[in-house]
């Protein structure tokens, strides 16, 4: 073989041999950090974990087809079961997605005709978005979606774009104030006219009065927000919990023979909500809150001056959201009961808790003659007639239910022949809310 021949040949298999040796110590070096946990690998555990619950929350199975906030159907109309005999008297507020991927809340009659519509795009409300990371910022539609809306007596409303933040706005669509904290989630509403939200902190650095939790994690909050939109208060859950000699919860994610490491969403922050001085007291009095960290299952209901617990139930329901008082003695709560990949047709319930004796009892579940499943979000209503109004999100649908469960109102959000969006949130609004105070509403800010 010509001598230059070789030396092309000796070359290739010089730089293949290097090749080869750069991958064999990369491998090493791989397993070295999976066997031994060294650097980086907590940032790659969590990153693989984020990416990993944020693509099921989305989906919400690996078989789904379609995002989570559409969803097949075989229904044409809105309004599928009316008997207005039965029903609450009042309009309903409606927050849902369309099929451009924006949101709106609508305020329909019993028959699904629109009396007013604010159109909502994050983009258009937020100029900005400093105040959130960069990595973190809606890119493009949808980016976000509307999570917890609240009517006020002038015909404003306040809801907040996902874990971008809390905006008030008028009848007519204008911005009134936008609160720059990573809200999400509910909105209740204290006897001051205070809002309460719950907020998130990203850490992206190690925190020493929170050992063993690993970048990236979330840190979740109460915010209490005066009507023209200041922070008036912050409570950490984190402090919550531990100031109540309730440390291990924060720790329940993991699962490590050897340490107790966790990171991500450890929590999960989805309602607060405030005994009110129009009911009747008994363990719970004025001013207490109440809250719901669905990745524990468990609701918990602290004195609202000294901030020490008063009752839990922990352990009773699956993936709950929206509990709402009931009395100073009861709650009643969604509980979303995800028991799915193995579970086919699962079925989500309202269950009541009485925390004298702490007894959940089921007062409405979802069955094959009457499906009702979501297997994320979900709210409900008790009115004052006694029925309930119950939101199965991911279906985008809302009914209406007696005291015998029986439907007697069924709206669906179609958007196009054979899809429906995500419904968030629906409340009826009270009697007075009627088509003349929207139209009223409007002249005032036109």
């Amino acid at each position: 073989m010509p001598k230059k021949s070789l030396s092309k040949h000796l070359d290739s298999l010089s730089l293949g041999l290097f090749c080869l040796s750069i991958a064999m110590v990369l491998f090493s070096c791989g397993l070295a950090v999976s066997e031994f946990k060294l650097f980086p690998y907590e940032y790659i555990k969590s990153g693989f974990n984020l990416a990993k619950s944020g693509l099921l929350e989305m989906v919400g199975n690996e078989a789904a087809a379609l995002p989570f906030y559409f969803s097949e159907t075989a229904r044409v109309d809105r309004v599928l079961t009316r008997s207005p005999v039965l029903m609450q008297q009042g309009l309903t507020v409606i927050s849902g997605i369309t099929q451009q991927k924006d949101f709106r809340i609508l305020v329909v009659d019993d028959q699904g005709n629109e009396i007013h519509r604010w159109s909502i795009d994050p983009f258009q409300i937020w100029p900005d978005f400093n105040h959130i990371p960069e990595e973190d910022q809606p890119k493009s539609a949808p980016g976000t979606h509307v999570h917890g809306v609240k009517v006020i007596e002038n015909g404003d409303i306040v809801f907040n774009l996902e874990r971008v933040g809390l905006t008030r706005m008028d009848a007519c669509g204008n911005v009134v104030w936008n609160f720059p904290h990573r809200t999400h989630h509910s909105i209740d509403r204290d006897d001051q006219g205070n809002f309460w939200v719950p907020g998130q902190i990203n850490h992206y650095d190690k925190e020493a009065s929170i050992p063993n939790y690993h970048t990236i994690f979330q840190e979740f909050t109460i915010l209490k927000v005066s009507s023209s939109g200041k922070l008036l208060e912050e409570i950490s859950i984190f402090d919550l919990l531990h100031n109540n000699g309730l440390s291990g919860l924060l720790y329940m994610s993991s699962i490590d023979n050897w340490d107790t490491v966790v990171h991500g969403d450890t929590l999960h922050l989805n309602d607060i909500e405030i005994f009110s001085n129009k009911m009747t007291s008994g363990i719970f009095q004025t001013g207490d809150i109440m809250i719901s960290l669905r990745n524990i299952n468990s609701v918990m209901v602290f004195d609202g001056a000294t901030h020490k617990l008063k009752a839990s139930s922990i352990g009773q329901v699956l993936r709950q959201h929206d509990p709402d008082f009931v009395d100073g003695n009861t709650v009643t709560i969604f509980d979303n009961n995800n028991l799915l990949p193995d579970v086919k047709n699962p079925s989500s319930r309202i269950v009541l808790w009485d925390t004298r004796d702490n007894t959940v009892n089921t007062v409405f579940e979802g069955s094959q003659e009457t499906p009702f499943f979501t297997h994320i979000m979900g709210k409900h209503q008790r009115l004052p007639n006694g029925n309930m109004l119950l939101v199965e999100s991911t279906k985008g649908r809302v009914v209406e239910i007696t005291g015998d469960n029986e439907i007697v109102w069924d709206y669906m959000n179609i958007i196009a022949g054979g899809l429906a969006g995500i419904v968030d949130d629906a409340q009826r609004l009270p009697i007075a809310m009627d088509q003349k105070f929207f139209s009223d509403a409007r002249e005032s800010c036109q």
